[in-house]
């Protein structure tokens, strides 16, 4: 994966993530996919604007974000569901589609780059 740099004051360069919310993004879709799966397949790409993660599981069921609350979040008393908001909400975009080969389905998540 590709690293920015960017110049500190006093001019050191100073290497950093692609992105802030990688580190954050990529757990929550690996953590959603891995609930019903034993196996996952994970891709990244990226380029000058951000990050690509993709992660293909066997299982052709659409994700599915649970309710949200009055304040626009979910229930901090449920076990889980927090996995697809946080993707949502780090991300710039994000989608799923089904494969045929092998048979399941890919969530995708663009992260920009700060």
């Amino acid at each position: 994966m590709k690293t920015a740099r960017t110049v500190r004051p006093g001019g050191r360069w100073k290497r950093t993530h692609p992105t802030g919310h990688l580190a954050s993004g990529l757990p929550e879709l690996k953590a959603t996919a891995n609930q019903q799966q034993a196996a996952i397949r994970l891709r990244l790409s990226s380029d000058s604007t951000g990050v690509l993660v993709e992660v293909c599981d066997a299982d052709p069921q659409p994700p599915a974000p649970k309710d949200l609350t009055e304040y626009g979040t979910p229930d901090p008393q449920e076990e889980g569901g927090r996995g697809l908001f946080l993707v949502a909400t780090l991300s710039a975009r994000w989608d799923w589609y089904l494969t045929q080969e092998p048979r399941g389905k890919v969530v995708w998540c663009e992260l920009e780059v700060e």
